[in-house]
């Protein structure tokens, strides 16, 4: 089976996390994993430390698109991938030595609207999208987002 992957976009304090959370608690663990766009940060290692702090966090470029892309294409294909972490204290992205296996639902969530970015697309990876607002937090995810329901 072929996993759907589910973005959920929002501005900061909009409620993604929360409602990830709560569509992979319903739904399980063993189904569902969640992926968040801010371990997708551009890894600075290459620059000095103060240069790295110095970037715009919310613009789409902070982000390594292609790579998440190609890590949600490798999950589509029933492959698992390297779970990342972002270090915000030296913004640096690492590997965290575990490995993220294919799950039936993919939840994949972040500040891009539109999952177009600079330097990728993941509107072909990521057909369906449900926009957050704050207003959302406190709403059941099969309210949320009616096509989950089960």
């Amino acid at each position: 089976m072929v996993p759907l992957i589910l973005g959920i976009a929002g501005g900061s304090g909009a409620g993604k996390t929360t409602v990830a959370q709560r569509i992979v608690k319903a739904i399980g663990p063993q189904l569902s994993l969640i992926i968040s766009q801010d371990t997708y940060y551009r890894n600075w290692e290459d620059l000095p430390l103060k240069e790295r702090g110095e970037h715009n966090f919310d613009h789409p470029a902070a982000f390594d698109n292609r790579l998440l892309a190609q890590h949600l294409q490798e999950l589509k294909q029933g492959n698992s991938v390297p779970k990342l972490w972002y270090d915000y204290r030296v913004h640096t992205r690492r590997e965290s030595g575990e490995l993220l296996r294919p799950r039936d639902l993919i939840v994949r969530f972040g500040i891009s609207q539109r999952f177009r970015t600079v330097g990728g697309s993941l509107k072909g990876v990521c057909p369906r999208a449900a926009k957050l607002s704050a207003d959302l937090v406190g709403v059941s995810p099969t309210v949320a987002i009616p096509s989950l329901a089960m």
